[in-house]
């Protein structure tokens, strides 16, 4: 298990607020990827929502971290999220939109990113 990521109290009233929300059916996957709105923030839920050591996540926000994956990550990201986006790139599977993201995020899962 990775670090616990500290975070500003607003990122975790705003995250812990929202995990209520996003169980919920009408929320569709592309609404809780706005919601949650960067890859940051994206951290800051997944081990909000993952703290209790059980890592199930929904289906529908697999598919909403990997779409705000996809959407935001350029390879620019502090050092301390890197193993967090990992670990959500491993459990979201998601689909780079070209061959430069593509290259992004294989090295990424090789653990070779750079800033």
């Amino acid at each position: 298990m990775n670090k616990p990521i500290k975070a500003s109290s607003r990122d975790i009233i705003d995250m812990t607020t929202l995990i209520p929300r996003v169980s919920c059916r009408e929320v569709s996957k592309e609404a809780i990827s706005e919601l949650i709105g960067s890859l940051e923030r994206a951290v800051i839920f997944y081990s909000l929502y993952t703290s209790n050591g059980e890592e199930n996540l929904s289906n529908k926000c697999k598919k909403a971290l990997a779409i705000l994956f996809t959407r935001e990550y350029n390879g620019s990201i502090e050092d301390r999220f890197k193993p967090w986006l990992r670990e959500i790139m491993f459990k979201t599977h998601p689909k780079p939109k070209d061959d430069e993201q593509s290259e992004l995020f294989e090295a990424l899962k090789l653990n070779e990113g750079e800033n």
